[in-house]
């Protein structure tokens, strides 16, 4: 069906890209090229040329792994590709992190590369991961009506309705997301500014009262549902 080729071909798209740009980061990152360094020092005495086939190595794998699990299209395969897509994306985050336990353990030069590159691979995962599991469910419901003997016309029109709202709330979410991005750096000087005006006392107040407000705010919840 044209509905149902759709929906696998959008997950085919974004399972593809996000593990792509995952391990294109990969490569880049700092902790990688330090892991490749040790790497190619063991290696070296078998005088094999790994420094030119490793990123290739790296990138080739793990888009065949995201074909393959795509293939399967279950539920465990895709967070299998999460997780896969998380573990390459982590070393990336930790360039740019300001606590780096792991250079605690593997002393290493992290390697920032373009911010906007990691925040746009770090907004698509969360987009796949949402995606998918949102088609997914329209995969299974659409199983169950045509189980049910369904028409297929009218369960295609379910369908679409339901990738439409997918659609418009992904877009609504990634533009907000992406407007706090771009406005965050200038924001940050102002707040500064502004917080530094405020005396400590107001400050430790507000935010014991703050914190005093929410706990008693889950303890009346809690009650009130018992």
């Amino acid at each position: 069906m044209g509905v149902e080729r759709f929906i696998r071909g959008l997950e085919l798209l974004l399972a593809v890209v996000s593990t792509y740009l995952s391990s294109l980061l990969l490569v880049k990152s700092g902790l990688y090229q330090e892991m490749r360094g040790y790497l190619s020092t063991l290696l070296a005495p078998l005088g094999l040329p790994l420094d030119a086939y490793m990123d290739m190595a790296i990138l080739s794998t793990s888009l065949l792994l995201s074909l393959l699990l795509w293939k399967r299209g279950s539920e465990m395969a895709y967070a299998r590709l999460f997780s896969l897509n998380l573990l390459m994306f982590f070393p990336p985050v930790l360039d740019y992190s300001l606590f780096n336990w792991v250079e605690l353990i593997l002393p290493y030069s992290p390697a920032p590369g373009t911010p906007l590159l990691v925040f746009v691979a770090g907004l698509l995962l969360q987009s796949t991961y949402l995606t998918i599991r949102s088609t997914l469910l329209v995969r299974h419901i659409r199983g169950e009506l045509l189980g049910r003997g369904a028409e297929p016309r009218d369960v295609d029109a379910i369908s679409r309705g339901q990738m439409a709202y997918l659609a418009l709330t992904l877009t609504a979410s990634i533009l907000i997301l992406a407007a706090v991005y771009l406005a965050l750096p200038r924001l940050e000087g102002l707040l500064r500014a502004e917080v530094l005006m405020v005396p400590y006392t107001h400050i430790i107040i507000g935010v014991s009262a703050t914190i005093l407000i929410a706990v008693a705010t889950l303890l009346f919840l809690k009650s009130w549902r018992s």
